[in-house]
């Protein structure tokens, strides 16, 4: 792999800003216990009945990219629109009678609605947010990836905030490079560095911490490819790799203790955009060569049946995912 590949230059990180960005992911200010709240956009229609997965779309190179799409598991019954108004959404989360999602620019937010699609707030969460790409809870806080600015060397920090938005702490996890998305069980934390961790000696990595932000291990799984989504279940952890560039075609996969690594795990991916597992199925966005694929892909947990056009239209850039049952 050249040194161009591995990003080692403040160069190669800027051009992987600018080209990568909407997946989202210096020092670390202080801790804020303030937060922004704006006014609620006109209630959306309501979701469809029974159980549903949920999916971001957005992308700086995709300026269309501002809505939120739903469907039923099965795939069926595709609303691409179900909230709109989003800056450049990547990353959301279900949680009791609300829906989370990251709004990766205009506004850079943690945006909150109703389960139903009501009651939508652009602005829940604004002050400790940059450029935010993916959002996970354990149920008393919220995380976020701050994945960092256009054009600059890219975020470094994971925010924590209380469900009702304040206690905001821009700064709970840091020494990340350009962090693209969440995951979390009961002991850890989980998030993905589309770049390269100073002497990772791989383009990004899988990092790992405490729920108490101890315990930081930036390499906790190396020799990715620019990933750009995390997931986890009781045996494994998963994850995208878009590539550099956004010319990644895999899902990986490794024990949850980090053995184990296959970064082959699926193949046939188009520059994959977050990665979720839900019911014995993985999800994944394929966000194309250019950046502005529509498809969402499935696989089974144990990588059969790979359908990478299991929703054929899912809106622009799909990279994001989250389920209700």
């Amino acid at each position: 792999m050249s040194g161009q590949r591995r990003a080692t230059s403040v160069g190669a990180c800027i051009v992987l800003s600018l080209l990568l960005a909407g997946c989202g992911s210096g020092g670390s200010p202080p801790p804020s216990a303030s937060t922004g709240v704006g006014p609620s956009a006109p209630a959306a229609p309501p979701a469809p009945a029974g159980p549903r997965i949920y999916w971001t779309n957005g992308s700086p190179v995709t300026p269309e990219g501002t809505t939120l799409g739903v469907a039923n598991l099965d795939g069926t019954d595709v609303n691409t629109e179900f909230i709109t108004g989003a800056g450049e959404p990547a990353g959301v989360l279900v949680l009791g009678p609300h829906i989370y999602w990251a709004n990766y620019t205009s506004p850079s937010s943690i945006g909150r609605a109703n389960l139903d699609g009501s009651g939508v707030n652009q602005r829940f969460i604004t002050t400790g947010v940059d450029n935010p790409v993916g959002v996970v809870s354990d149920g008393t806080y919220l995380y976020w990836a701050n994945w960092g600015t256009y054009g600059g060397l890219g975020g470094t920090t994971i925010g924590r905030a209380r469900l009702d938005g304040t206690e905001v702490d821009e700064g709970f996890i840091t020494g990340l490079s350009m962090p693209c998305f969440l995951a979390i069980d009961r002991d850890h934390l989980y998030w993905a560095n589309t770049a390269e961790v100073s002497g990772g000696g791989s383009q990004g990595s899988i990092g790992r911490a405490n729920l108490d932000g101890s315990g930081v291990d930036q390499q906790f799984i190396t020799g990715t490819d620019s990933p750009c989504g995390v997931a986890v279940d009781g045996q494994y952890i998963y994850w995208a790799n878009m590539g550099y560039l956004g010319t990644g075609t895999t899902i990986g996969r490794a024990k949850i203790d980090g053995s184990e690594v296959a970064q082959d795990f699926i193949t046939g991916a188009e520059a994959p955009c977050g990665v979720a597992v839900d019911g014995g199925y993985l999800y994944w966005g394929n966000r194309g060569t250019d950046l502005k694929g529509t498809t969402i892909g499935r696989a089974k947990i144990d990588g059969s049946e790979v359908n990478q056009q299991f929703i054929a239209d899912g809106g622009p850039a799909p990279c994001g995912f989250a389920f209700s049952h």
